[in-house]
């Protein structure tokens, strides 16, 4: 057994906070039990060793578990510590990690899968930021969805119909709840992305000009000379 270094962490807020709160609501920590799936809800218990939700602290200890299809995962149902879609680091049977590093885990992952999104959707800089939250809630257990492998629901993106996006917004396994939401998200923010113009790049403003060494000796006035004043005091 190992534990694993914090992850990294770029941004928390916007619609990566959005969405880790969309997914917070759905998944659960996992595991409290070493080789098992004992995981807890918020306002319950854990399924295996009854731990009440409100024991649960940042530094908790959770363990890896094998999941349904027998992957080693960990803290929010994650199989990845550093990229959902391309993960070099992946989660290990014995692993274990702080319940406040599987928070950053969780972060750290959904902001990965924004920059892919960021990258590969045509009208992803034109939507809300809850339109954006919506994807990444399902992009977060099916990466690929949003971008090919479900068809019906690239095509909308492609087009830029948010309102075909929500209705093609199906799969199994979240709860019915979840899946609402993300459609919910999706439709708050222009139905059309084509009628929305490009956000115009921000442009850093100028430099601030640094005076140059020994300006002040140039720009004081010049010193009477010695001889000067002391004819002034003399008289």
């Amino acid at each position: 057994p190992h534990s694993h270094p914090n992850p990294v962490r770029r941004q928390t807020g916007g619609e990566i906070k959005e969405a880790t709160n969309v997914l917070k609501m759905d998944e659960a920590p996992s595991s409290l039990t070493k080789g098992t799936n004992d995981y807890v809800k918020p306002g319950g218990r854990s399924v295996r060793s009854k731990t009440p939700w409100e024991s649960i602290t940042p530094k908790t200890i959770i363990h890896a578990y094998r999941d349904s299809v027998g992957v080693p995962t960990i803290g929010w149902g994650s199989t990845y510590y550093d990229n959902i879609m391309a993960g070099k680091d992946p989660v290990r049977m014995g692993d274990k990690i702080t319940k406040k590093k599987a928070d950053g885990v969780l972060e750290n992952n959904v902001n990965k899968l924004a920059r892919t999104y960021k990258e590969k959707m045509k009208h992803w800089s034109k939507m809300s930021q809850n339109q954006k939250a919506g994807l990444l809630s399902l992009g977060y257990n099916a990466p690929n969805a949003p971008i090919g492998s479900y068809r019906n629901l690239t095509a909308a993106l492609e087009r830029g119909d948010m309102i075909g996006a929500a209705n093609n917004i199906k799969r199994r396994g979240p709860s019915p709840k979840r899946i609402a939401e993300e459609r919910r998200l999706i439709l708050s923010g222009p139905k059309d992305l084509t009628k929305v113009p490009e956000p115009k790049p921000l442009v850093a403003p100028p430099p601030v000009q640094q005076p140059s060494p020994g300006w002040w000796r140039s720009a004081a006035p010049a010193s009477p000379p010695l001889s000067t004043l002391v004819f002034q005091l003399t008289l």
